[in-house]
């Protein structure tokens, strides 16, 4: 059984996508005698992917900014750290601390997607819908972006807003309430406060040559666009927008 160029780029794309198109792209190559590039395909395919957490890593994100520093695409980075998460490792152990940040990865997947179109409402305007390509990545520890894309009309105070809803919706997972809750029948595992901060920038080919000016821009320590936090208060954690 041979297999053409566009073949193997398929087989590649499905290793890369995971699920059962995966499943099956593994098959096809056992059944055309390669086995062992089918694994060589696979571990490159996951290259680019978080090895807990299974979004895209750090690696990926500077490749995708550089392409889209040298297209005439337009694009926005928010930079998300989460806030007292050392006492989550102190209270719950690393498994624990793994555990949240799986969570809060599958919270950033859930609000960012390909191809969005989504009208922005800020204090003194209104824009149209603007279709958005917007991927998660974990770059490191605790530290997490969403990279925007397409978003050609999107101004400073949209990507403000646009970073208060994304923050939002991440922590009203019951997911994450759960977490917290799971064992706060334990005085020394009760997590009384849990939050996440972050950054944004636009990003400027002209003021921006590489991932570390876009970053630095949009680095949430040194300068918040806005925090949220839940706080343990008479045994319920309430949401709280603290910038």
């Amino acid at each position: 059984m041979e297999l053409g160029k566009d073949s193997w780029m398929d087989m590649a794309n499905r290793l890369r996508n995971g699920g059962p198109s995966a499943v099956l792209a593994r098959f096809a190559l056992m059944l055309a005698g390669n086995a062992a590039l089918a694994d060589l395909l696979e571990h490159a395919a996951n290259s680019d992917k978080d090895s807990l957490t299974h979004i895209r890593n750090r690696g990926a994100l500077e490749e995708d900014i550089k392409e889209l520093l040298l297209s005439p695409e337009s694009g926005a980075l928010i930079v998300i750290d989460l806030v007292n998460f050392g006492q989550v490792n102190n209270q719950r152990g690393q498994s624990g601390g793994d555990k949240l940040l799986q969570i809060i990865a599958e919270g950033l997947t859930r609000v960012t997607s390909r191809r969005r179109n989504d009208i922005i409402y800020t204090q003194h305007s209104r824009t149209e819908p603007s279709q958005q390509d917007e991927e998660g990545y974990r770059v490191g520890g605790d530290e997490f972006v969403a990279l925007l894309k397409n978003g050609d009309s999107l101004k400073n105070a949209d990507i403000v807003a646009i970073t208060h809803t994304k923050l939002r919706q991440i922590l009203e997972d019951p997911a994450v309430t759960e977490f917290l809750t799971s064992e706060n029948d334990d005085p020394d595992k009760v997590i009384s406060l849990f939050g996440i901060r972050a950054g944004a920038c636009i990003i400027d080919a002209n003021k921006h040559a590489s991932y570390a000016d876009v970053q630095s821009d949009a680095d949430p320590k040194l300068g918040t666009v806005c925090e949220y936090q839940l706080r343990l208060v008479d045994g319920t954690y309430e949401l709280d927008c603290t910038i």
